[in-house]
């Protein structure tokens, strides 16, 4: 089961994901205050562009994380069949005999 962060109502499926939020709340309003020059208006825009990569970079990361714990669980769930079906066919050996109840 996965977990979130919960945080003013908001849900947000970790600290990560909460702080880029609050982030992106923090410049929207930055970018709102009326600027003394275009200067200005640019390194908003590479401070936003650059935190909307950092955000899509770390949802990346996640989603494949995610896949490769499907096929981590798939692999070990296969092995473990693999093992199960592999003690049924070999031949009790003289210990196995003797440990039976």
């Amino acid at each position: 089961m996965p977990r979130y962060v919960v945080d003013k109502g908001l849900r947000y499926c970790s600290t990560l994901c909460q702080l880029v939020d609050e982030e992106l709340d923090r410049l929207e309003i930055q970018c709102q205050i009326p600027r003394l020059s275009p200067e200005d208006d640019a390194v908003l825009t590479e401070a936003w562009t650059t935190l909307v990569a950092a955000a899509d970079a770390f949802s990346a990361y996640r989603a494949g994380a995610k896949d490769l714990r499907r096929v981590l669980t798939e692999e070990g769930q296969r092995a473990k069949r693999k093992r199960q079906r592999a003690k049924k066919r070999r031949k009790p050996t003289p210990l196995d005999v003797a440990n039976r109840p």
